[in-house]
């Protein structure tokens, strides 16, 4: 009896250790694929920034070129079409241009910025953006305004956070008079929305919101 537990204890074990080298040799063989592809990415990229850089070098040298890459952006894609690039049209559908880019940014940056955290990359793309203005001061002050007028508006400043913020100031030192008087320093135009949102807005929501609060707690 003894002996047949012995046996059968030592055949799971086999069994078991068995199933255990198979498993770590699949995991060794899907590393070393993965390796493998990753190594293929990596020249596939450096293949290409030689080509865009023996592309660059030769549109340098030639004048008739040269003068072409100075009119639309157009008449550069079919400037680079001429000296042997991949066929490239010109886009039109907004979600396929912020994919495009969005994808060229991120292959580009894997390669000159290994081994670096995403937050990176995004700070790096920020500083070249923003600070840079490579594509101008006023368009990039025009477009940065844009976006942090929508993050305020939708994020910070939103009316039930100036409401509560003027039932919780002591004494009334915040009312609608107030913020009026606050939204001066943006030095808005006629009809130009600031960042804070303005006393006709926060009333409309305080109004909406008095009509809930009768239907939850009715005042008389």
């Amino acid at each position: 009896m003894e002996q047949q537990v012995f046996t059968l204890t030592a055949e799971k074990e086999r069994k078991e250790l068995e199933f255990n080298i198979a498993l770590a040799r699949k995991d060794e063989e899907f590393k070393a694929a993965m390796d493998r592809k990753e190594e293929e990415f990596k020249n596939k990229l450096m293949k290409m920034e030689e080509k865009l850089m023996a592309h660059q070098t030769g549109l340098a040298s030639n004048d008739s070129v040269e003068h072409t890459l100075k009119g639309s952006k157009h008449e550069w894609a079919l400037a680079l079409k001429s000296k042997g690039m991949p066929f490239i049209k010109k886009e039109t559908n907004p979600t396929s241009i912020i994919a495009m880019v969005s994808a060229a940014i991120c292959a580009l940056l894997a390669v000159i910025m290994q081994k670096t955290r995403s937050v990176t990359h995004l700070k790096v793309v920020c500083k070249v953006l923003f600070e840079s203005f490579v594509f101008g001061y006023h368009e990039t002050r025009l477009v940065f305004h844009q976006m942090v007028w929508k993050y305020v508006r939708e994020e910070v400043s939103k009316p039930w956070k100036i409401l509560k913020a003027m039932d919780m100031a002591p004494k009334g030192s915040l009312n609608y008079r107030g913020l009026e008087t606050l939204r001066q320093v943006e030095s808005l135009q006629k009809w130009e929305r600031g960042f804070l949102p303005g006393s006709i807005s926060i009333q409309d929501k305080a109004n909406k919101m008095f009509e809930v609060g009768q239907t939850v707690c009715p005042i008389k």
